[in-house]
Parts: structure tokens; sequence; C-alpha cells
């Protein structure tokens, strides 16, 4: 990626920006059309991700019910060692369980409501950033 200005370096060292930029000629000028293709797609997907976000259950990803008697590597575990760490396998998971706050239902519209308050807040990040380009941007809107 070629960079505009060492102000513009740092910047994207320290936040990461431009992990996902994308060139595109459409966004070279000002078009409302345009902005809102991309807005409902964006939208889409993050309407996607918070439906997978909220069936996540704990017991299935973080700590399962059974206890893995291995190593991270796949060795088992050595029967000196067995008991003490299925105990502190048990109580993390315990202490996971109590922190865990459980997802309310999926709702579109409030998602609807938070993926565009995330994007006013995005906005407002990158323009307070030192080193911005945005003397070189058009519309704020297709960068954020």
């Amino acid at each position: 990626m070629k960079y505009m200005t060492k102000g513009w370096y740092e910047t994207v060292q320290n936040t990461g920006f431009h992990l996902l930029l994308r060139v595109s000629k459409k966004a070279e000028a000002f078009s409302e059309d345009y902005f809102k293709k991309l807005y409902k797609s964006q939208e889409k997907a993050w309407l996607r991700l918070q439906e997978e976000v909220s069936k996540v259950q704990l017991e299935s990803v973080v700590y399962p019910d059974e206890f893995q008697a291995e190593y991270a590597d796949g060795r088992p575990l050595e029967p000196s060692e067995f008991e003490e760490a299925k105990r502190e396998y048990f109580e993390m998971r315990e202490k996971a369980r109590l922190n865990f706050v459980k997802a309310s239902a999926f709702d579109p519209e409030q998602e609807k409501k938070n993926f565009k308050k995330a994007l006013k807040n995005r906005d407002k990040k990158c323009i307070s950033c030192p080193g911005f380009l945005g003397l070189f941007i058009d519309d704020i809107r297709y960068f954020v």
C-alpha cells in the first residue's frame, strides 16, 4: 500500500484504518446512490454478524462441559497434573459463566440503529486522528 504522507503512515500504524480499505473508482466523486448501496451492503453484513453473535452460548464455545485432558500441543496430561488442571478448568468455567452477559434476543431494528451509531463514531474517530487524509477525501462516508 502506498502512503500519502508521513502523518498518514503513522496513523495507520496505530489504528489499522488501512486494513479494510479497497480502491473504488466509483468513490472518486460524490454519489449519494453509491453511498446508499455501500451502506445497505455493510448493514446487511453487520446484521448477519450480530445475529450469529446472539446465538453464541458460552458453554459451546469457550468452556465446554467436557474437560480436555491434554496440553495445547495435544500431548496427554500427566496423571499427577490431571486433577489440579481439571479443578482449575472448572473454576475458570464458573467464573466465566458468572461474568458472561447473556445476549438479548436479536432485534434487527435495534441493530440497524447500532450500525448507524457505530458508523458515526468511526466517522468522528477518523476525522480526529492526526495525519488524517481528510483533505484528499471528498466524502468521508466512503472511507469510514
